[in-house]
């Protein structure tokens, strides 16, 4: 690694996925010249878990945490707590979401449309939690939670949509769904999971 010729520094409080999306549109810049990423943060909603995976999995530089370094080679994501299929047509938001699921322990699937979501369980098998935006091209997040349940009853699903109305709740009354309103509240989403792997 160069010479650092710039910082970049993420100042933040307890806005987890606001920090993935921020480390992962530093991810898709293109530059020829070295820079280094400072997150400054002082909560307890895991970020450091989520930037030492997030490193883990595309750099080969230390994280510091306080004094302490962790090893980006160490495997800290033990997928224990379930499998989840993330359904966003919105790739800055599915891969945020993918890498803050994959930092506290789940092992994720993402897809870009209902369509490719079907594709991929064909392939990748059913997984235990589905979060699909209601909002999606081609086939609708509810026209696809609909068929997911009539499959694969099984597996619970999660609505993420910034509307609401009579739709919306309508097919929650009809469908063993949940939803979550947009901006997602991570760690609302977390206890929602948790407490159904629990059961």
């Amino acid at each position: 690694m160069g010479t650092i010729l710039a910082s970049v520094i993420v100042p933040s409080y307890n806005s987890g996925l606001t920090i993935a999306r921020c480390l992962q549109a530093l991810q898709n810049q293109e530059t020829a010249f070295s820079y280094e990423i400072v997150v400054v943060d002082s909560s307890n909603d895991g970020t450091p878990d989520l930037v030492r995976n997030w490193w883990h999995l595309h750099c080969t530089t230390s994280v510091m945490q306080g004094r302490e370094a962790f090893n980006p080679t160490d495997e800290h994501a033990t997928h224990e707590d379930g499998r989840v299929l993330i359904v966003e047509d919105e790739s800055l938001s599915r891969k945020a979401l993918a890498m803050l699921l994959g930092a506290c322990g789940y092992e994720t699937l993402s897809a870009g449309s209902a369509e490719e979501a079907i594709s991929m369980m064909s392939s990748e098998g059913a997984p235990d939690f589905a979060l699909v935006d209601v909002d999606l091209p081609g086939m609708s997040g509810l026209e696809f939670a609909e068929r997911l349940n009539k499959s694969r009853p099984d597996v619970f699903t999660v609505l993420i949509t910034a509307a609401e109305g009579e739709r919306i709740e309508s097919f929650i009354r009809q469908h063993p769904v949940m939803y979550i309103r947009k901006p997602l509240d991570f760690d609302h989403l977390l206890g929602v999971l948790s407490e159904v792997h629990a059961h």
